[in-house]
Order: C-alpha cells, then structure tokens, then sequence
C-alpha cells in the first residue's frame, strides 16, 4: 500500500514500521491523500485502534481434550471387551 518511493506512505503520514516486508502498523488517525482516476486528489482518514484479545483458556482447553480422551479410550475397551 504505497505510492512514490517511501514504502508506507500513501502521501500522509507513516502507517507501519520497519518495512513493507515486515509490517507493524502503528496506532491512531492518519489523514491520506491518493491520486483519483479522474485526475485531482482524494482525502482519506484511517483509523487504527489496537484490538483486545480475550486470552486462551488453556487449562480448560487441555481438560477438555483430556476427557474427551479417556472417552474415547473407554468406548474402545468397552468393544474390545464385547468381541
């Protein structure tokens, strides 16, 4: 997403660091301008807010996994019993 010769730039101000091989875009209201097909300049205000993750349950993940285990290792015994 650039044009010209800074990579990041959009004729504004700077959206990402270090490079456009490895992005990480920065944080807040940045005014963009861009070229229109029918000649003149198009202004653009992006937004970028960090976005909150909820964080994985990873106790509960492996708990229910586990038992889901014995489970299925129980139904297995169970037709191994009866053959």
């Amino acid at each position: 997403m650039s044009l010209g010769l800074n990579p990041g730039r959009l004729f504004g101000a700077t959206l990402f660091t270090p490079d456009a091989a490895n992005p990480t875009f920065l944080t807040g209201t940045f005014d963009l301008d861009a070229f229109s097909l029918k000649g003149g300049v198009l202004d653009y205000v992006l937004t970028i807010s960090p976005e909150t993750t909820a964080p994985t349950p990873e106790p509960s993940t492996l708990a229910l996994f586990g038992t889901g285990l014995v489970g299925l290792i129980r139904f297995a015994q169970s037709r191994y019993r009866r053959a």
